[in-house]
């Protein structure tokens, strides 16, 4: 297995991503320009604010294809589309998260501990 950036380049490491750890896709974003994009926790301990991060689709071999139950659908005005938990598509939800506020925390472990827990 490699480890390629969004470009094809391979990498010898990366500050986010680990060859052969297993990561749960928490919201699936897909552009015109970027492709499809899994959005993942990465390079955080569960202790630490989480950090998003999203990778190109195709630099990950899914393993399951089991949709979580708080996953919706939503387009955006631009024509981008994705699904995400239901929660997390309040305005000012991702601009909140960035800023560490207190509810928005609450709200992102508990939904990204239910899309844990329903992954076979």
């Amino acid at each position: 297995m490699k480890l390629i950036d969004d470009v094809g380049h391979v990498l010898d490491q990366s500050p986010w991503l680990q060859i052969g750890k297993v990561y749960h896709v928490l919201a699936i974003n897909v552009s015109e320009g970027g492709g499809t994009k899994f959005v993942i926790q990465s390079g955080s301990k569960p202790e630490e604010f989480p950090s998003l991060s999203h990778h190109t689709s195709s630099c990950f071999e899914v393993i399951s294809t089991s949709i979580p139950s708080n996953w919706r659908p939503w387009v955006d005005g631009a024509g981008n589309i994705g699904i995400s938990p239901a929660a997390w598509q309040v305005p000012k939800f991702a601009d909140d998260l960035a800023d560490c506020a207190p509810w928005v925390l609450e709200t992102y472990f508990r939904e990204r501990d239910l899309i844990i827990e329903e992954d076979p």
